[in-house]
């Protein structure tokens, strides 16, 4: 694309970009960690909406930790706790909320008009209780498999003032509540060990499909070889090496595995001979044992010569699998894969996640064999 001499021309405005800290983003991730392991985080305004009669909006406003945070001040506190905490390991929270707010929820639920004043002095407690049912009931509707039970209701200043742990310890997510259209100022106090990964998230077939149209591409190792570093940086356009145990027979079938580029272990399938790739569902690992090193204390060089003894684990790849994720979270034992690759063509021999040469497969006295066609330079062992 041209631009003409006259065109205004100005330098990025980099400094309008919103900014944050590595702190703040790790606080952020923690409070949400928690959060969704709890509730459907994208189900709560419409819960809430249900609950109270009215359109409930309820956004983010800053993440921080509570020692950088000015305390709450006037309103009410309902400490909630997970129904699977235990005695050497609570596990509760804290929401803090205006007085307003719990007065325009709890006249919601009784159907009468809330009062037309900013500040009540003492907050009832039978506000408070209103407001912690509330947060119940909307937890329970967006559950994710695990309850909140209500430890306390009291007084917001209060309740933070007797926090055992160092405020440091707490991380402090503000909100703003918009009910009927007025906004009102609320806020999540949370111990920052809670959203650490004591609680890592729960990876199963609902969590990959929830990844939609994501691609994901594994491999097909057909099997491994334990060859030694000098071994693999002599290999040659025109090298054979022979065998690869897990091919065998006409049309190369046999049992391989699926897995990522770099990893250690992947799914069993078989393929056939007519080229059809079917899942098993089996864990199989794809790691060598390491033969010892050897090496001559003094000598020059001594380091490069240890290495050239260190054994690698070669992976012979005969093709790969894409899908999105959603598929991939349907498949089953038995079901049939298509390759991405037809049998026969260059495989690919990886080490470390990188490949490292492309070869043809070729029998040799009865056993089948790779031939190196090709050296990947960028990867070249020298």
């Amino acid at each position: 694309m041209s631009v003409s001499a006259s065109a205004r021309i100005r330098p990025f405005p980099w400094a309008s970009l919103d900014s944050t800290s590595r702190r703040t983003a790790g606080i952020a991730a923690a409070a949400r960690r928690w959060a969704a392991r709890h509730v459907r985080l994208d189900a709560i305004d419409e819960v809430l909406g249900t609950i109270l009669g009215t359109p409930v909006e309820v956004s983010a406003r800053r993440l921080h930790s509570l020692d950088a945070a000015r305390p709450f001040g006037e309103g009410f506190a309902c400490v909630l706790e997970s129904a699977s905490a235990t005695a050497g390991e609570p596990q509760t929270v804290v929401i803090q909320v205006e007085t307003a707010l719990g007065a325009a929820t709890a006249a919601r639920l009784l159907r009468v008009t809330p009062p037309a004043v900013s500040r009540i002095g003492a907050s009832p407690p039978a506000l408070g209780g209103a407001l912690a049912a509330i947060f119940v009931a909307a937890a329970r509707r967006a559950h994710r498999g695990l309850a909140l039970r209500v430890i306390a209701v009291g007084s917001a200043l209060e309740i933070e003032t007797a926090m055992a742990q160092p405020r440091a310890d707490w991380i402090a997510a503000e909100f703003t509540a918009i009910l009927a259209d007025d906004a009102y100022a609320a806020r999540l106090l949370l111990p920052r060990r809670l959203g650490a990964p004591a609680f890592p998230l729960e990876w199963n077939s609902r969590t990959l499909a929830a990844l939609g149209q994501l691609p994901i591409e594994l491999c097909v190792v057909a099997c491994v070889l334990s060859l030694r570093v000098d071994d693999v940086a002599s290999l040659r356009t025109g090298d054979a090496l022979v065998p690869l145990d897990g091919l065998s027979g006409r049309g190369w079938a046999g049992a391989v595995t699926l897995a990522p580029p770099s990893g250690g272990a992947g799914v069993g399938a078989t393929l056939t001979e007519d080229g059809r790739l079917v899942l098993r569902g089996d864990v199989r690992s794809l790691d060598a044992e390491e033969a010892p090193m050897t090496t001559e204390s003094g000598e020059s060089g001594a380091l490069v010569s240890a290495l050239g003894d260190v054994t690698v684990v070669v992976r012979v790849e005969i093709g790969e699998v894409r899908m999105t994720a959603r598929e991939w979270a349907a498949l089953g034992r038995g079901d049939v894969i298509a390759l991405g690759a037809r049998v026969g063509e260059r495989v690919l021999l990886r080490v470390g996640g990188v490949p490292l040469a492309r070869g043809d497969l070729i029998e040799i006295d009865g056993e089948i064999g790779v031939r190196i066609a090709e050296r990947i330079e960028d990867t070249r062992v020298t």
